[in-house]
C-alpha cells in the first residue's frame, strides 16, 4: 500500500468513507499527511503526460468534473 512505503510523505485519496478510514489508519503510523476527499464517486485523475488539451471532454463523466466542488492538488 502506498501509505507504507517509506519515500511517500503525503497521502491523497479520493473515495469511500470505508476505505479513506483504512488509508487514514495506515498512514498515521508514520504520521505523513494527508488530504482525504470521502464520500464521493466518479474520482477522476489527471496525469502530467496526459494526451488530449481537455480532459473535461474526454472525460466519461461530466458530472464529476463539471460538479460544484473541484480539488486540485499540485
Amino acid at each position: 500500500m502506498m501509505t507504507a512505503h517509506p519515500v511517500s510523505r503525503k497521502i491523497g485519496f479520493t473515495g469511500s468513507t470505508e476505505t479513506g478510514k483504512r488509508v487514514a489508519v495506515a498512514a498515521a503510523s508514520d504520521l505523513k499527511r494527508m488530504i482525504l476527499e470521502l464520500g464521493g464517486n466518479d474520482a477522476g485523475i489527471v496525469l502530467d503526460d496526459v494526451g488530449t488539451a481537455s480532459p473535461r471532454r474526454e472525460s466519461p463523466s461530466g458530472a464529476s468534473l463539471f460538479g460544484s466542488v473541484v480539488a486540485r492538488t499540485t
